[in-house]
C-alpha cells in the first residue's frame, strides 16, 4: 500500500506542475528500431531520452527496492503502468527543472491504460507527437530480435543486431556489459509480436482520442533513412 500511495502522490503533484515541452514518443512492434532510433534522436537533437522499461531493467539488476516491486507485479498491467507512470514522472520532474529541451518516450506508454494516465499527468501541458515504426515482415522482425542485445545502463541504451559490437558483448559507447532481453528467443516471440499487432490499433486510437498527432514510417529502411524521416517529421510538427 505504501509503495501506490508514493506513486499516487507523483501522479498528484506532477498533475500540478506546469510544463512546455515537446514530446515525441517511438512506438513499434518487438525489433522494429525503436531503441536505436531514440538513441539518434537523443544524440542528435540534445533531447531527453526517457524509458521507464529501460530504469525499471536496470533497478532488477542493481537489485533495488523498486527492482523488486518490479518483480513482484510484473504480470498486473494496471500495478505496471502505475509504476512506469511513477518512474517517468520522477525522471521528467529532475529534467525540467534543469532543462528546457525535448523529452523522448522509449516504447512508452504502450497501453491504453499508460496512454490515460500519461495524458493527464504528462501530456496534457505539452506538445506530443506519436511516431509508429511500421514493419509487416515478421520473419525480418525476429532475425532482429534474435541477434539483438542492448546496453542496459539508462545513459546509453544502445542496441546490437545487424550492427555488431567492436569488443564482443561490451557497448562500444559506455563500456557496459551488454545483456539479452528476457523475452528475445523463438518461444516467446511470436506471441509477443501478435500480442503488439492485435493491440496496436486500439493503442493509436486511443492516442488520437486525446487530440495526439500520430505518424507512421516504413521501419523496414536502413536507420539512417528512418532517423532523416523522424527528423523531418519532427521539424514539421513542432
Amino acid at each position: 500500500m505504501r509503495t501506490f500511495n508514493c506513486f499516487a502522490l507523483c501522479f498528484l503533484l506532477l498533475g500540478t506542475m506546469a510544463f512546455a515541452l515537446d514530446i515525441v514518443v517511438i512506438v513499434g512492434p518487438p525489433g522494429s528500431g525503436k531503441g536505436t532510433q531514440t538513441c539518434m534522436l537523443r544524440d542528435a537533437l540534445n533531447w531527453k531520452l526517457i524509458s521507464p522499461s529501460g530504469i525499471l531493467r536496470q533497478e532488477k539488476i542493481s537489485g533495488t527496492k523498486l527492482g523488486e516491486v518490479r518483480e513482484k507485479y510484473r504480470d498486473e498491467i494496471l500495478v505496471k503502468d502505475i509504476i512506469k507512470l511513477g518512474v517517468a514522472v520522477k525522471t521528467l520532474s529532475k529534467h525540467s527543472q534543469i532543462e528546457n529541451s525535448g523529452i523522448i518516450f522509449d516504447s512508452w506508454p504502450k497501453s491504453s491504460g499508460a496512454i490515460e494516465l500519461a495524458a493527464v499527468a504528462i501530456f496534457k501541458n505539452n506538445n506530443v507527437l506519436v511516431i509508429e515504426l511500421v514493419i509487416n515482415d515478421d520473419s525480418l522482425l525476429q532475425k532482429r530480435v534474435i541477434q539483438r542485445k542492448i546496453c542496459p545502463s539508462i545513459n546509453c541504451g544502445r542496441s546490437y543486431g545487424e550492427k555488431k559490437e567492436k569488443v564482443l558483448n561490451l557497448c562500444d559507447d559506455c563500456g557496459e556489459t551488454l545483456i539479452k532481453r528476457t523475452h528475445d528467443n523463438l518461444v516467446d516471440f511470436p506471441n509477443r509480436i501478435e500480442k503488439y499487432k492485435f493491440n496496436s490499433q486500439q493503442l493509436l486510437k486511443t492516442y488520437m482520442n486525446y487530440g495526439i498527432k500520430v505518424r507512421q514510417i516504413d521501419g523496414t529502411k536502413s536507420p539512417q533513412e528512418v532517423h532523416g524521416e523522424i527528423q523531418k517529421i519532427l521539424n514539421e510538427t513542432f
